[in-house]
């Protein structure tokens, strides 16, 4: 079984205005939640939510109307210590599962077009290539969702909580499953209020593709 860690508890500085950007809408629902329902509609066992301070972001993922069986929430008790710090919050929760997983899927909690139809690519590749870690290639970038075999969480353990995991992932060489995979806007990120203009935008999303 394959894990997911799905990221929920940043601060979203760039966003501006105050406001939480993962509660932000995208056709009638917040970004976080069109994420939360490709994990559901996906392959993915269960779905570990790492969430942070913010209360109206662990509430509307109680209330997905999704099947709320999958889902665990763990907290981040200090997310601004950096983004690792809720990956390494989210790997310990999957190591106590019984029974164990043999990896976590992490994604972004901000790419709301992130399809099931991506995920269940990358655990079909994982599931082939037991023990090597798996990631989206688009336009020549490392994208997420990112597949990390067990064996590879103690490394990410010994990362500092603002560290990025690429040159981790990177210095794997072979063991790292580089799959070309989707259009760049299935990995848009929600970081600016004009992100948030352009991922509204009917012609650049297939949201009709959408669980």
């Amino acid at each position: 079984m394959i894990a997911g860690v799905l990221l929920c508890a940043g601060s979203g500085r760039r966003f501006g205005s105050g406001r939480n950007k993962l509660l932000a809408d995208v056709r009638g629902l917040p970004v976080v939640v069109h994420v939360l329902h490709a994990c559901l509609a996906s392959r993915l066992g269960a779905v570990v939510a790492v969430v942070g301070a913010d209360r109206e972001v662990e509430r509307v993922l109680r209330h997905t109307g999704e099947d709320a069986r999958r889902l665990r929430l763990v907290r981040n008790p200090d997310p601004a210590r950096g983004m690792m710090s809720s990956v390494k919050t989210g790997l310990a929760a999957v190591e106590a599962m019984e029974p164990p997983s043999g990896a976590a899927m992490v994604l972004l909690g901000d790419q709301p077009a992130v399809t099931p139809k991506i995920i269940d690519s990358l655990i079909e590749t994982a599931e082939a290539n037991p023990g090597r870690a798996v990631a989206p290639i688009c336009e020549g970038v490392l994208r997420h969702p990112r597949v990390v075999p067990a064996a590879l969480f103690p490394a990410y353990r010994s990362l500092a909580d603002d560290a990025k995991a690429q040159p981790l992932l990177e210095s794997l060489g072979g063991d790292l499953l580089r799959i070309p995979l989707g259009d760049p806007v299935d990995y848009a990120d929600v970081d600016t209020a004009a992100d948030l203009m352009r991922i509204r935008t009917p012609d650049r999303n297939r949201w009709e593709d959408r669980p």
